[in-house]
Formats: C-alpha cells, sequence, structure tokens
C-alpha cells in the first residue's frame, strides 16, 4: 500500500486519545502483544526466533506525540485497507484481540 502513513497522518485518530493524528506531528507505530486478523498494518520481524513473531501477525497501534510523551495506555489497533479506489481505516478495540506473548531480547536471535 503506497503512501498509507500520510493518509493515516492526515485522517486518522490516535489509537490512545483519539486526538487527529494531523495535530502530531509524527506518527508514532508501535507493535502490540495483540493478533491481528487482517493483512496490513502488522508487525513481523526476520530475527525472531517464534514463526509466528516473523509471520508479521502483530497487530500495531499509531499514537500521538502527547500519548508518547504521557505514556498514554492504547485503546485500538489499527487496519488499513484499499477497498475499491478507497482508503479504509478501521479501528479495533484491543480488547477484543487475541494476546501473544510479549517478545523478548531472548526471542530475538541477536538479541
Amino acid at each position: 500500500m503506497s503512501n498509507w502513513n500520510e493518509y493515516v497522518s492526515e485522517n486518522g485518530r490516535c489509537c490512545a486519545c483519539e486526538a487527529p493524528m494531523k495535530d502530531s506531528k509524527h506518527l508514532n507505530l508501535i507493535t502490540l502483544d495483540k493478533a491481528a486478523n487482517w493483512e496490513f498494518p502488522t508487525w513481523g520481524n526476520v530475527s525472531a526466533k517464534r514463526a509466528e513473531d516473523r509471520k508479521g501477525v502483530r497487530a500495531v497501534a499509531i499514537i500521538c506525540d502527547d500519548c508518547v510523551e504521557n505514556k498514554t495506555l492504547v485503546k485500538f489497533a489499527i487496519e488499513v485497507e484499499i477497498v475499491g479506489h478507497e482508503t479504509v481505516i478501521r479501528y479495533h478495540d484491543i480488547t477484543t484481540l487475541r494476546d501473544m506473548s510479549p517478545i523478548t531480547e531472548k526471542d530475538l536471535k541477536n538479541g
């Protein structure tokens, strides 16, 4: 998906405080210890030992600069999809997503 970050910056909202992301200087993308059942955006790490962590099945969230600074708890994971000619942003309540084991340094081959 091309330029999804620009689209999300202009049209998305923070997954913690729900403020418009266009009010934030940065688009802060964070990995969650939750499973995503959608394709994009998700996270994977080629260095991870566990196969599920390499495949990109972890949900991600976007948060504004203020929530990064204040360490505000994330409420939603984000999904971005092209439907026809339209980009659609979906927010998933993280309490409805399957928990995944946290990734630690031991879980990374070079960590």
